[in-house]
Order: structure tokens, then C-alpha cells, then sequence
């Protein structure tokens, strides 16, 4: 079979839910998500290689599992979940929760019902991240799931750890422009890696089970809060509500398991990653046009008033393909904000940066140059961060 690249959403099922599936990814499809999914061969088929097309299909972002008694009986359909868990981007959908026509249950979304042709980017948002919290609300966080085996009952929960999948971009050694107006200047940065989104609420959440605010290792020469809850729990969405302390303990954390130093980027690594080498205001040019990025505008009845999921901008991705540098939330760099070079934690309670501008602000505050001061005790909803390292392994 031909494969086009990359996909949204790659699709498992059994050959009994065929009809299901078909309509699930006509509902995705009407909203130009590309859907791969088998549906000649069907994945319930003893010859499906799960693994290896997921790997030639370069990271969809999301992998739904539909479950029902007959998917459990087919190894490739638990493989493929298996890898949705480990990548952290896995959605479970029980056969009965997907109803004919009209597509979904009113209960997924209050507007659903009222949908004729193709839906609104604010109302598709809203119901595919419905969809999310429905499941994470009856069966609880992702990332504490076994799959399911032959006349199991499905979801049946364990403590298990998953470490977050990671997605990095490389971005290349060499000359950028830094600032603007007349305080633009030219600098040099090494070769560096970094997350192609925003620390997920997922990912966080991986940190806090694994026992990160137990662990003095994480915090040395930090001030350590009780751990709080996000604003939006849904598992693609950025983890908000997270101050510079804990970000940079969750760095910590996470290089101790992949074996390599991860850190905050410093905001010069941000706005190289944001911008590319010729001092764009925004990472896709240098004007705003509405649908670039998750901001507010006034007067906007598209505007979402919350943290969105990641990924909902491909198409203004930064020249190096990094996706959300603008809008939705702001995100902590390493440095502090009198001094730039100072990246080293210390308890002084010194302002760090923020960058990248947010969703209940506009557009003008998420241009690439635009710099903010917080204390690193600051915990607010529109307020999260990415992560860099020098070499991913």
C-alpha cells in the first residue's frame, strides 16, 4: 500500500466495527484531519505490522483505538495502544460510544446536534477534546492504563510508568537576528534540539507519578510547592499552572531517565526556534491574519477562551517546523530577565522570561520578539513551557 505523510490520526479497529470506524473518520475528514486507516485489508488482519507502519507513517498525532469484545481478540489492535500509550498521544474509544447518524452522541457536545455540512474550527475544537475529557473523566489518566487482553474487561486500571515521547526538531548551528527595531542584533547559537510542542498535561502528569515532588534529587537549589491542578486537564492540551521551579525539576527529572541533559531553553534558543534566521515577527512572517494562532481578537465570535490542544496550527509552524511559538500559552525560558546570561537556578525569586504570548492576549503579544518578566513562583492558567537538550539520543 502507498502511504502519504505525515497523518493527524492513525485509525485501529476490528473488522466487525468496520461501519463504526467509516464513520468516525468521515466526522474527522469533513474537517481536513487525514485519517490513515486500513480499510481493504482491515487491521484485524494477522498480517497488519502495527509497529512498522507507525513508524513509516512519521508520528501522527494522534492514535485512536476503537475497543469492542472483537478488537480484543486481535494482538495488532492492543499493540497499536500500547504505542499510543508510550507516545502519549493515545485516544480510547469504546465501540458504544460512537453512534449513527447524527455522527456522536449530544453528550460529546451540546452543538453536535445542531451541526449541518462541515462544523466551525471553534466548535470541532471543542467537541474532539469533549471526546478526550469524556474518556480521561470515567477511566482516568492514560498513562495508568494496561491494555487489555482477550475476555478482559477493557481499561482495567494499573500503576504503571510511562515516560513521555518526546518529539524534538534540530535546529542548526549558526547566525540569527535577535530583538527588533533598532535593538535588533545579529547572534550565534550552537546546534540544539527542541520539543516540537509545548509539555503536555500527559507528559506532566507522568512526572507527578512517578513521585518528581517526592524526590529531593529534583529540586536542589529550588523552592518546591505541593503540586496543583491544571485549568484544563485534557491530556493534548499544554499543562498550565506550572511555575519555573517546577518546570525546570521536571527537566531534571527527565534527563535522569533519558540519559541526556534537558533543560528550559534559554529564551535566545526560544526565538531562534520561533523565528528562523531572518527576524520574522511571527514565526510563518510578519503579518496576523485570524486562524494563525490560539490569541485573542476582539470582536471575535472564533475566539476558544481557553488553553487548546497542541498542534491545532500546522500550518504556522516557525521555518524550522516548530509548532505553537505564537499564542496559547506562554512559555518560561531559562534566564533570568535582568540578566540574560544568569541561567543557573538559585532561590533569589529573580524574574524569569516568559515568551510566545498567550490566548486571552493579543496577537501583538505573541510576536517573536516580545519578552515578559514573572517571578518563578508565578502559576497561572496561561502560562506553560517547552523544553530543549543539546543531543537526543
Amino acid at each position: 500500500m502507498q502511504l502519504k505523510m505525515p497523518y493527524d490520526v492513525f485509525l485501529t479497529y476490528s473488522r466487525e466495527d468496520f461501519a463504526k470506524a467509516q464513520l468516525l473518520v468521515k466526522a474527522l475528514e469533513s474537517h481536513d484531519c487525514s485519517v490513515f486507516w486500513e480499510h481493504h485489508e482491515f487491521f484485524g488482519d494477522d498480517e497488519w505490522d502495527v509497529i512498522g507502519a507507525l513508524r513509516t507513517l512519521a508520528e501522527p498525532k494522534c492514535i485512536i483505538v476503537i475497543w469492542s469484545q472483537a478488537a480484543l481478540n486481535f494482538e495488532s489492535v492492543r499493540q497499536a495502544a500500547e504505542q499510543g500509550l508510550q507516545r502519549g498521544n493515545l485516544l480510547q474509544i469504546r465501540i458504544e460510544q460512537i453512534i449513527l447518524p447524527p455522527p456522536f452522541d449530544q453528550s460529546y457536545c451540546a452543538d453536535f446536534s445542531k451541526w449541518h455540512g462541515k462544523p466551525s474550527d471553534s466548535e470541532f475544537v471543542y467537541f474532539w477534546e469533549a471526546v478526550a475529557t469524556k474518556l480521561v473523566q470515567s477511566e482516568g489518566n492514560n498513562s495508568d492504563k494496561s491494555i487489555p487482553k482477550s475476555n478482559q474487561t477493557p481499561l482495567i486500571t494499573r500503576k504503571t510508568k510511562f515516560l513521555p515521547d518526546i518529539d524534538w526538531v534540530d535546529i542548526p548551528a549558526g547566525a540569527y537576528l535577535l530583538g527588533s527595531g533598532t535593538r535588533q542584533t545579529t547572534q550565534t547559537l550552537d546546534r540544539f534540539f527542541i520539543s516540537s510542542y509545548p509539555i503536555t498535561h500527559c507528559q506532566y502528569q507522568t512526572f507527578i507519578d512517578a513521585g518528581g515532588y517526592e524526590d529531593e534529587r529534583w529540586w536542589q537549589d529550588l523552592i518546591k510547592p505541593q503540586p496543583t491542578k491544571a485549568s484544563w486537564p485534557q491530556p493534548n492540551r499544554p499543562r498550565d499552572n506550572v511555575n519555573w521551579y517546577e518546570a525546570v525539576a521536571f527537566c531534571r527529572w527527565l534527563s535522569a531517565q533519558f540519559g541526556y541533559v534537558i533543560s528550559l531553553p534559554t529564551e535566545r534558543q526560544w526565538e531562534k526556534a520561533a523565528r528562523g534566521t531572518d527576524g520574522r515577527e511571527y514565526p510563518w512572517g510578519a503579518s496576523f491574519q485570524t486562524g494563525d494562532a490560539n490569541v485573542f481578537l476582539d470582536s471575535n465570535p472564533e475566539n476558544l477562551n481557553q488553553i487548546c490542544a497542541v498542534g491545532l496550527f500546522p500550518h504556522r509552524a516557525s521555518p524550522y517546523q516548530v509548532m505553537d511559538m505564537a499564542g496559547n500559552v506562554w512559555e518560561w525560558c531559562l534566564n533570568q530577565f535582568e540578566q540574560p546570561d544568569q541561567i543557573e537556578p538559585d532561590t533569589s525569586n529573580a524574574p524569569r522570561v516568559l515568551r510566545g504570548g498567550c490566548w486571552d492576549l493579543k496577537a501583538l503579544d505573541a510576536r517573536t520578539f516580545i519578552r515578559r518578566s514573572r517571578h518563578p513562583d508565578l502559576r497561572d492558567y496561561d502560562v506553560g513551557f517547552r523544553v530543549v537538550c543539546r543531543s537526543p539520543k
